[in-house]
Parts: structure tokens; sequence; C-alpha cells
């Protein structure tokens, strides 16, 4: 049997340099800063009190003097203002953070994602507004965003237009973004000019995605399902269903609501029929 005490001798050496290194190079701290990051967005998670958040985060700037370059910290003081319900310090501190880094430029965006996710539509739209420099420039997705969640609780519609109108330049035959017209026009009680964007949308996704549909039923039946069993009666919802299922049924929906509103009830019905065959819901749940 070959002698191991070299290797024992040099797997000690190797985990006392995992703190010495550190140390040496004052590398530990920043290590802390981030430690008590992690801690502050838990207390964030669990609702602490606010003077428990803030003294971890004066904590991690007490170890890290350098802390304004991790995105953790700007993430976490996002989510302090957002829990203290403060739009303008929210927004505030998403410009900071954008200011401070442009590896930080996106932090708005998916910050802003999650508020939308849970229904906080007006904070995401100031949360991504704060992000934005020039819409000329503006990534398209983010405009795109911006349109559909004005959509959605019909606030600013002109605004929406010009902005899902702008990410259309780049991008004319994306679905996503015609839908996402086709539902700022009806909100705007244009249905007829909607219709036209909601067909394109509906259609182009089907050509895209409709030979998936055969792999997507065998997916389902091969792979375990995740988290309590649905009635093959119910409607899944959007954490049980594919994601490019839901997204096609989001279009079916509304090209259904627009037909609705033109008195068109059979042609509307086949897309209802559509959802309820793919187990989807028939009502705003599809959004």
């Amino acid at each position: 049997m070959r002698n191991n005490r070299t290797l024992t001798i040099l797997l000690v050496l190797a985990a006392v340099s995992i703190v010495i290194v550190p140390l040496m190079g004052g590398g530990i701290g920043p290590e802390i800063a981030r430690w008590k990051l992690a801690a502050a967005a838990n207390a964030l998670d669990r609702q602490a009190p606010a003077e428990e958040v803030q003294r971890l985060i004066e904590e991690a700037r007490q170890w890290h003097p350098e802390i304004e370059k991790e995105r953790d910290y700007w993430y976490v003081l996002i989510w302090e203002a957002i829990q203290q319900g403060d739009h303008a310090l929210t927004a505030q501190r998403v410009l900071d953070a954008r200011r401070a880094s442009h590896r930080f430029a996106r932090l708005g965006f998916y910050v802003a994602q999650d508020l939308a996710r849970s229904g906080e539509y007006d904070m995401a739209i100031q949360v991504l507004e704060a992000t934005i420099e020039s819409r000329e420039t503006t990534d398209p997705e983010w405009l795109n965003a911006l349109a559909y969640w004005r959509a959605l609780i019909a606030k600013d519609l002109d605004t929406a237009l010009a902005d899902i109108n702008l990410a259309l330049r780049e991008r004319p035959d994306d679905p996503a973004f015609r839908d996402t017209r086709a539902w700022v026009l009806f909100q705007m009680g244009r249905p007829l000019e909607a219709l036209e964007d909601a067909n394109f949308a509906v259609e182009t996704f089907e050509k895209l995605y409709s030979p998936l549909l055969p792999l997507w039923d065998r997916l389902d039946q091969w792979l375990p399902r995740m988290g309590p069993t649905v009635a093959d009666d119910e409607p899944l919802s959007e954490a049980e269903a594919d994601p490019r299922l839901w997204s096609w049924g989001v279009m079916r929906y509304h090209r259904a609501r627009i037909l609705e509103a033109l008195g068109r009830m059979s042609e509307a019905e086949k897309d209802y029929e559509w959802l309820r065959e793919n187990r989807l819901p028939t009502d705003d749940r599809l959004r």
C-alpha cells in the first residue's frame, strides 16, 4: 500500500491556505460582505424588521469598501425599497445601480420581471422605466414588456402602443411582439386592428411550434410530475404547462377575446375549444 502521509500533508496545507490566502491578500472582507448580503436577502424574504436588514447591509459595507461593485448589494437594496413600498426609492436605486456599473444594466429588468410575475405591474413598469436610458437604443424585449404590462392594467396605452411599435421596428415578425400590440389595441377599443396582429401571432407561433406538440405530449407521459397531481379535467397552471404551450395559449385567448368584441362568437369558441383540449385556462390566468 502506498504511503499517503505526503498526500495528507498537502491536503492539510491546501485547507489552511483557503483561509490564509484570502487573509494575506485582503480577500476575506468581500467574502464576509457577501455572507452579510445573503443574510440580508434572507431577512427580506422572511419579512424581518427593517432594522435587521439595514444592520446587515451596513455590516456588509464595513467589510467591503467597494461593495458598490457587487451585483447582490444592489439587488438587496432594490428589494429593500420594494418591500418598503417606496416606488421613488426603488427607481432611484435601480438608476444608481446602472450608474455604478454597466454590468448592472439588466438588473432592473430582472427585478421588474419578478415584480410582474407577482402581479405588481405598476411597480414593474416604474423599475424598468428607471433602467432605460434611451428608448431608441433599448432592448426591444424591454419595450415589449413595458407595453404588455401597461396593456394588462389598461394604463398609459398610448405610451404602450408607441413602445411596441418601436420594438416591432427591430423584430417585425416576432409573434410575441405582435400579440402584445394586439392586446394593446384591444384595450384601446380597436379590436379590428387588433385582430390582424392576433391572427399573425397565432398563425406564426403555430408554424413554429405545432410540429412539437406530439413531442410535448410524449414528454408529459414520460417525465414524472413535480408537485401535486392535477386532475385530468382541471386546467394546468402556468407552472405545470410547457412554457411554449402556455405562450401559444395566451395568444389564442387574446384572439378569442378580440373576436368576441367583434361579435364573431363562433370563431372565438374555436379558440376556447383549443384551450380546453390542451388543458389550458379560458380566462385571464393566461397572461
